[in-house]
């Protein structure tokens, strides 16, 4: 689930937005084909996004951002008791990347 909260304000110059992403806690799939396996279950997952914008003028706008606000560190998959391989994710769901930043100009002519 993905929300997104949004702020324009100085006449629609400037904006601001707080996206929160989160996964609820899940069992691992492979419980489905052997019930009796031990498997961790995996924890829930949150992050968040920050980034605002300003426009100076019809021809140049600005924008900036944090992605993953909180460095949140992706959850283990899959993990299981003695595993030293245990140390998997997936990261078509979580964000293995950590925080970042950005800053982007936009020019028109």
């Amino acid at each position: 689930m993905t929300n997104v909260f949004g702020y324009n304000f100085g006449g629609g110059k400037a904006n601001v937005a707080l996206q929160w992403r989160y996964l609820p806690a899940i069992r691992d799939e492979s419980l489905a084909r052997s019930p009796a396996s031990t498997v961790f279950p995996i924890d829930s997952y949150q992050s968040f996004a920050l980034s605002a914008g300003y426009t100076l003028n019809e021809k140049i706008a600005l924008r900036m951002g944090i992605d993953n606000l909180t460095d949140e560190q992706p959850n283990i998959v899959g993990a299981r008791p003695g595993d030293n391989n245990a140390e998997v994710t997936r990261p078509d769901y979580f964000d293995v990347l950590g925080r970042r930043y950005f800053v982007g100009v936009k020019m028109q002519f």
